[in-house]
């Protein structure tokens, strides 16, 4: 390696540990109390809570309903500014879906948009919710007696 690729792996490193300890900052201060205080909220509606991955620079929250219905959010760095926040529903009787994807820059998320990130993936499990039960409904034989 040339003493240029050296100082420019380094300054490389450098600035991935400085988003890296920024990210982990975010989680801890912002993130978690704002999951702490949404766990408390949908636990009145039976919601199991929990994190099922923690792991530097990357942190996944699961609000689960029964074992077949959850939502599972996932904050992770993208880049060296671009934090991405990533849902994956699990429905009964269709698996693993696809949910929302957002991204914001490093230096603005905050608990606010935590907490937004938080909302948006749990109105999308009740809206699939609420789909599979529309579309279970227009396909069971109707009984004439």
């Amino acid at each position: 390696m040339t003493e240029w690729e050296k100082e420019f792996t380094r300054k490389m490193e450098s600035l991935h540990e400085q988003s890296t300890t920024c990210l982990e900052r975010f989680l801890q201060e912002d993130l978690q109390g704002a999951y702490s205080a949404l766990s408390s909220f949908v636990a009145q509606w039976r919601f199991q809570t929990s994190t099922p991955q923690a792991q530097a620079g990357r942190r996944s929250f699961k609000f689960a309903l029964t074992e077949e219905a959850y939502v599972i959010v996932t904050f992770r760095l993208e880049s060296l500014d671009t934090v991405v926040c990533e849902s994956e529903y699990g429905l009964p009787a269709a698996g693993r879906v696809n949910g929302t994807r957002c991204s914001s820059n490093l230096r603005v998320v905050d608990r606010q948009w935590g907490e937004t990130c938080f909302q948006k993936a749990l109105d999308g499990l009740l809206a699939k919710m609420t789909e599979l039960d529309a579309r279970k409904k227009t396909r069971e034989p109707v009984l004439v007696g």
